[in-house]
């Protein structure tokens, strides 16, 4: 299996603070990581760096061999803000910085998040649910090789939240995307991914295979027993997950 990414002795510090020490992490072509860890332990900052918005204080981030020190066209990052311009309809918005997409790939890509019937709406329009569609849309456009997604569904209601997640299961699975999801949602990293990774005390904890079958019966004992297990472990390193 291919390297897609390589994080060698990563470390962050702010003013002098630590916010992360050094971190070793290997993401394989097609991988779902999740990464969990309390408010203020670092995970946003470490998907930043990945994503070549903030650089490492010490070690290198490597990209399918090539390192990583500024933002790059195969990576893209999804927010919890959909960062959506207003005064544009959802088709609009979709092709700022697009100047050679076709009318034909629009509707493709429309109708891969169930947004054909609101191109022609705005966005104050549109449902959180639906705002976030646009903006994996907008995403999809660029076909990233790595997408990273910083808590994308923090804001949205129960139902909606796993509806985005099955949304982002299924475009995962077909574009065969290489997913890192920042979240503190126990059960939403376990529907996700491939692997957790806890991230707490200013380092990386523990790394947790998740070999379920696809998709995810979160009732199922053994869907329980993952939780669970993350959970103690949470506990047993004084790291509390946020929410």
């Amino acid at each position: 299996m291919q390297t897609v990414l390589e994080l060698k002795a990563v470390t962050k510090k702010f003013n002098g603070q630590t916010i992360l020490n050094p971190i070793d992490l290997t993401i394989q072509q097609n991988d779902f990581i999740a990464v969990i860890g309390k408010s203020g332990a670092g995970k946003s900052t470490l998907l930043r760096m990945i994503a070549g918005l903030s650089a490492p204080s010490s070690g290198s981030i490597w990209q399918n061999q090539q390192r990583v020190t500024t933002t790059n066209a195969m990576t893209r990052i999804m927010f919890q803000n959909p960062r959506l311009l207003p005064w544009k309809t959802v088709a609009q918005n979709l092709s700022i910085g697009q100047a050679k997409i076709t009318s034909e790939q629009l509707a493709t890509t429309l109708a891969q998040v169930d947004l054909t019937a609101n191109q022609h709406q705005y966005p104050l329009t549109l449902s959180g649910g639906q705002q976030q569609r646009v903006a994996l849309a907008r995403i999809l456009l660029h076909h990233p090789e790595l997408l990273l997604l910083d808590e994308p569904f923090g804001a949205l209601d129960a139902f909606t939240r796993q509806s985005m997640q099955q949304l982002i299961e299924n475009l995962w699975k077909a574009q065969q995307l290489t997913a890192l999801l920042v979240t503190h949602d126990i059960e939403e990293a376990v529907a996700l991914a491939s692997k957790i990774v806890i991230v707490g005390q200013q380092q990386l904890l523990q790394e947790i295979p998740i070999n379920l079958p696809r998709p995810r019966d979160r009732h199922s004992p053994a869907f329980k027993a993952i939780v669970q297990q993350i959970i103690s472990q949470l506990e047993t390193s004084q790291v509390q997950p946020a929410g």
